[in-house]
Formats: structure tokens, sequence, C-alpha cells
């Protein structure tokens, strides 16, 4: 009761200030401190509404808490049990301590383990950053034989694009020439066509007696005709 009553005076006075505040527009001294008091004596307020449901909560079980108490009471006591029962808390919690003294000197001796390790492995990568500065200041013999070779390279790839260009250029001059002569194969084919067709026609209107010709006029028409075969198709063969 003497701490509610304390709990009470506070939030009295502080309703008080309030009721004070409402009515002057003037703020009182102290009202940072009394303002801190405010906000402690809601958190105490809720802390004791909490309390009192936890105590009324209690208070409902207590029936069956007080045979439960009673009955353990009324057991006569006995002292070599508990002593055993204590002796056997006791042996658990050593044992408990020594695997977790064990696990600290397993963890300590890893700690040192890893430290170990870390420090080579430091040690190390210093080495391997000085090696790789050392290689890289210092130029390898075999560098100026590849800038050698890849002059020469750059050399030759120039070579083969002109020559690569210059194939190009022939193998399509050599289809246009093909093609044309092609045309003129074809051409004389015709040509030579035409003429054993005209000379059939005229052999065929003599026979018939359709023309009238002297001998020499036909022989003369004839050697001219095989003539131009012949050289139709001696320029074929060339």
């Amino acid at each position: 009761m003497k701490e509610l009553l304390k709990i009470a005076t506070i939030l009295h006075s502080a309703m008080k200030h309030a009721m004070n505040n409402d009515s002057s527009t003037a703020p009182p001294p102290g009202l940072g401190i009394k303002l801190q008091e405010v906000k402690r004596a809601r958190q105490l307020a809720s802390e004791i509404g909490n309390s009192g449901a936890a105590l009324y909560d209690m208070l409902g079980a207590e029936q069956e808490s007080r045979e439960a108490r009673q009955r353990a009471l009324a057991k006569p006591l006995n002292m070599e049990t508990i002593e055993r029962a204590v002796q056997d808390s006791i042996t658990q919690l050593t044992d408990e301590v020594d695997k977790m003294n064990t696990q600290l000197q397993q963890l300590s001796a890893d700690e040192g383990s890893l430290q170990s390790r870390i420090e080579k492995k430091k040690a190390e990568l210093e080495r391997a950053e000085k090696r790789l500065k050392s290689l890289q200041a210092v130029r390898p013999a075999f560098m100026d034989e590849y800038d050698r070779l890849e002059q020469e390279m750059a050399k030759l790839y120039e070579t083969y694009l002109e020559r690569f260009r210059n194939l190009d250029y022939l193998e399509r001059e050599l289809d246009q020439y093909n093609q044309e002569e092609q045309e003129k194969l074809d051409e004389r084919d015709r040509v030579m066509q035409a003429l054993q067709s005209k000379l059939k026609d005229e052999e065929r209107r003599i026979l018939r007696g359709e023309t009238e010709a002297n001998d020499e006029d036909f022989c003369m028409f004839v050697v001219f005709t095989y003539s131009c075969i012949y050289l139709l198709r001696i320029s074929i063969i060339w």
C-alpha cells in the first residue's frame, strides 16, 4: 500500500499540474522533470496492471497449489535421497563444466592453429607479391623474338590479303572469260547448224530439180560450206 500510495501521489500531482496548465498559459517551473515523472508513472501503472493480473491468476490457482504444498510438506524428509539428488546434480554440473573446459581448450588450440596458418598464408602472399613485382619489372628473354615474330606475322598477313584479293580478282576474270567463250561457242554452234541446215536444203532443192545450177557452182558452194564448218570446229577446239 505504501508503494501504491507513492504512485497515486505522483499521478495526483501530475493531474493537478495538468489542470493548472489548462487554466493558465504560463508553464510551471520544473515542467520537464514533471513530464518525466508522468512518463515514469505511466510505465509503473502499466507494470502494476500486469503484476495485478499475474497475481490474480496465481491466487486463482492457490487452492491447487496449497494442496500440493501441503502434501509435499506432509511427506517425511529423506536426507539420503536429497543428498543423492544434490550429489547427482553436482556431478552432472561438474561433467558439464569439464566438457565446457575441454571444448574451450579445443577452441583455443584450433584458434592457435588457425592463427599460425593465417600467418603462414600471409607470408606466402607477401612472397608471391614480391615475386610478381620482380617478374613484372624484368623483361623476359623471349619478348624480343616475340616482337620480331609479331612484325613478321603482320607482314605475312598483309601479303596474304594482297594475294587473296588478286586471286579473287583473277577467279572473277576467269569466270567472266569462260562465260564469254561459252557464249562464242554457242554462237558458233548456231552458225554451224545454220550452215549445215542451209547446205542440206540446197542439196534437197538441187536433187529435186527445183534449182538449176551447174556442177561447178554447186561444188564451190559445198566446198565453201564445209570449209566454214571446218574452221568453226577448229576455232571451237582451240
